[in-house]
Protein backbone atom coordinates (compact mmCIF):
# COMPACT_ATOMS: atom_id res chain seq x y z
CA UNK A 1 0.00 0.00 0.00
CA UNK A 2 1.11 3.53 -0.72
CA UNK A 3 1.15 6.56 2.07
CA UNK A 4 0.99 9.55 0.57
CA UNK A 5 2.51 12.73 2.68
CA UNK A 6 1.59 16.05 1.42
CA UNK A 7 0.47 19.49 2.63
CA UNK A 8 -3.14 20.23 2.41
CA UNK A 9 -6.14 22.69 3.75
CA UNK A 10 -7.48 21.38 6.76
CA UNK A 11 -5.84 18.03 6.30
CA UNK A 12 -2.90 16.75 8.06
CA UNK A 13 -0.08 15.65 6.06
CA UNK A 14 -1.16 11.67 5.77
CA UNK A 15 -3.44 11.33 3.35
CA UNK A 16 -6.03 8.49 3.66
CA UNK A 17 -8.62 6.78 1.77
CA UNK A 18 -10.46 5.36 4.93
CA UNK A 19 -12.59 6.96 6.91
CA UNK A 20 -12.44 9.65 9.67
CA UNK A 21 -11.82 7.59 13.49
CA UNK A 22 -11.40 9.26 16.39
CA UNK A 23 -10.71 12.83 14.01
CA UNK A 24 -7.92 11.48 12.07
CA UNK A 25 -8.27 10.34 8.13
CA UNK A 26 -7.48 6.82 8.36
CA UNK A 27 -5.11 5.08 6.08
CA UNK A 28 -6.65 1.86 6.37
CA UNK A 29 -2.86 0.63 7.79
CA UNK A 30 -3.41 -0.27 11.55
CA UNK A 31 0.15 0.50 11.96
CA UNK A 32 -0.17 3.90 11.09
CA UNK A 33 -3.60 4.09 12.05
CA UNK A 34 -2.34 3.27 15.70
CA UNK A 35 0.67 4.88 16.29
CA UNK A 36 0.23 7.98 18.75
CA UNK A 37 3.50 9.39 17.81
CA UNK A 38 2.40 9.68 14.09
CA UNK A 39 -0.81 10.90 15.25
CA UNK A 40 0.92 13.90 17.12
CA UNK A 41 2.96 14.89 14.27
CA UNK A 42 0.22 14.18 11.89
CA UNK A 43 -1.96 17.04 14.18
CA UNK A 44 1.23 19.07 14.98
CA UNK A 45 1.99 19.47 11.15
CA UNK A 46 -1.82 19.86 9.79
CA UNK A 47 -2.47 22.80 12.85
CA UNK A 48 0.70 24.57 11.69
CA UNK A 49 -0.05 24.13 7.85
CA UNK A 50 -3.42 25.75 8.12
CA UNK A 51 -2.29 28.56 10.40
CA UNK A 52 -0.61 29.61 7.49
CA UNK A 53 -3.87 30.49 5.87
CA UNK A 54 -6.29 33.98 6.40
CA UNK A 55 -9.42 34.61 5.93
CA UNK A 56 -10.04 36.87 3.26
CA UNK A 57 -13.45 37.50 1.38
CA UNK A 58 -11.58 38.76 -1.63
CA UNK A 59 -10.07 35.41 -2.49
CA UNK A 60 -12.37 32.73 -4.25
CA UNK A 61 -11.62 30.21 -1.81
CA UNK A 62 -12.29 32.72 1.35
CA UNK A 63 -8.29 32.21 2.62
CA UNK A 64 -5.40 33.64 1.50
CA UNK A 65 -1.86 31.69 2.22
CA UNK A 66 -0.05 33.91 4.64
CA UNK A 67 3.47 33.83 3.08
CA UNK A 68 5.46 35.83 5.46
CA UNK A 69 4.28 33.35 8.37
CA UNK A 70 4.91 30.62 6.66
CA UNK A 71 8.72 31.29 5.87
CA UNK A 72 9.05 32.66 9.32
CA UNK A 73 8.07 29.24 10.35
CA UNK A 74 8.91 27.10 7.58
CA UNK A 75 12.04 25.56 9.20
CA UNK A 76 9.66 24.16 12.10
CA UNK A 77 7.27 22.97 9.80
CA UNK A 78 10.36 21.34 7.90
CA UNK A 79 11.60 19.43 11.50
CA UNK A 80 7.78 18.03 12.16
CA UNK A 81 7.49 16.62 8.57
CA UNK A 82 11.31 15.22 9.04
CA UNK A 83 10.32 13.68 12.39
CA UNK A 84 6.81 12.25 10.90
CA UNK A 85 9.11 10.43 7.67
CA UNK A 86 11.42 8.98 9.98
CA UNK A 87 8.66 7.93 11.92
CA UNK A 88 6.83 6.14 9.30
CA UNK A 89 10.10 4.82 8.26
CA UNK A 90 10.87 3.25 11.81
CA UNK A 91 7.63 1.89 12.17
CA UNK A 92 7.37 0.52 8.46
CA UNK A 93 6.98 -3.39 8.30
CA UNK A 94 7.08 -3.62 4.85
CA UNK A 95 3.18 -2.95 4.53
CA UNK A 96 3.64 0.36 2.98
CA UNK A 97 5.69 2.48 0.58
CA UNK A 98 6.07 6.12 1.73
CA UNK A 99 4.99 8.75 -1.70
CA UNK A 100 6.63 11.89 0.43
CA UNK A 101 5.29 14.90 -1.57
CA UNK A 102 5.93 17.23 1.69
CA UNK A 103 9.61 18.80 0.31
CA UNK A 104 7.80 19.81 -3.02
CA UNK A 105 5.97 22.28 -0.98
CA UNK A 106 8.34 23.14 1.84
CA UNK A 107 11.50 24.18 -0.99
CA UNK A 108 8.36 26.59 -1.82
CA UNK A 109 8.43 27.94 1.46
CA UNK A 110 12.14 29.43 1.57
Amino acid sequence: MEVLLLLDFLYGPIQGDGDIIDGYFSTDIPIIDNDLVVRDLDKKISDLWCSFFIENSLEPSGFKFDELKAKNNSEELKNLCKLLVERLNNINDGTFVINNRLDETLERLK
